[in-house]
């Protein structure tokens, strides 16, 4: 299916970048490629604090080393998992590298390393991946497995005011009250989906996705994300 942009939720972020990296816990190093995805799963004890995987990913810290010292070289773009009986927390993190260079997880808790990883640059030498835009996509009814583009054009209030590319109907009309339809958002430099649902109830939506974590380093999509969905 062809990519519909939606430019006018164009997005500026800040990142602090922090290059030291702790040296104590040496891990693997992995490699990946620019623009390129992979699933990390990890089972540690977050301590008793950590109730949720929201919970567990606050004491999980970034650590980037840009090869030009500037910004970050990956984003989490969405995570899962469940509290095991021992105490620790299972938790996958699906990561996209966004520019080449050193990238770890840190357990901030006691510094051992949970991934460490080498980005290199693409094989035509691109170092950083090209700016992201978000793309949203409504499942279609009883076509499984495929969706319609949501156009979001003319900064629309919510996702009931967007209109479908492919039949120009409004989401409102398409999406009925009381149903659940599952959605996906693309905000990443691999162009990986992340997969949600939600209920509709009125004007508004309930999240349907247990305790799933969505865009958890980028806060200024995921405002965007809650606006649109009136979540």
């Amino acid at each position: 299916m062809k990519i519909t942009l939606l430019g006018s939720f164009a997005l500026i972020l800040f990142i602090s970048t922090n290059t030291s990296f702790a040296q104590s816990h040496p891990a693997k190093v992995d490699s990946m490629m620019l623009q390129e995805s992979v699933m990390v799963t990890v089972e540690e004890n977050f301590g008793p604090t950590a109730l949720t995987i929201a919970d567990a990913l606050f004491l999980i810290e970034r650590k980037y080393s840009p090869f030009d010292n500037q910004g970050r070289t990956f984003a989490i773009l969405d995570a899962y998992g469940n509290k095991l009986p021992d105490g620790r927390m299972h938790i996958s993190m699906h990561i996209s590298s966004e520019k080449a260079g050193g990238a770890q997880l840190i357990l901030s808790s006691t510094g051992k390393v949970l991934w460490n990883c080498k980005i290199y640059p693409k094989k035509d030498g691109t170092k950083v991946a090209a700016q992201k835009q978000l793309n949203i996509y409504i499942e279609r009814e009883n076509e499984k497995d495929k969706y319609y583009t949501v156009d979001g054009s003319g900064n629309p209030a919510t996702i009931f005011n967007c209109k479908l590319n492919e039949t120009k109907a409004s989401v409102n009309d398409y999406w009925k009250d009381n149903t659940v339809k599952e959605f996906i958002f693309i905000y990443s430099a691999c162009g990986c989906p992340v997969h949600v649902k939600f209920l509709r109830k009125g004007n508004k939506t309930v999240f349907q996705s247990g305790d799933n974590v969505i865009f958890p380093d980028d806060s200024a999509v995921l405002a965007v994300i809650r606006r649109l969905m009136a979540w």
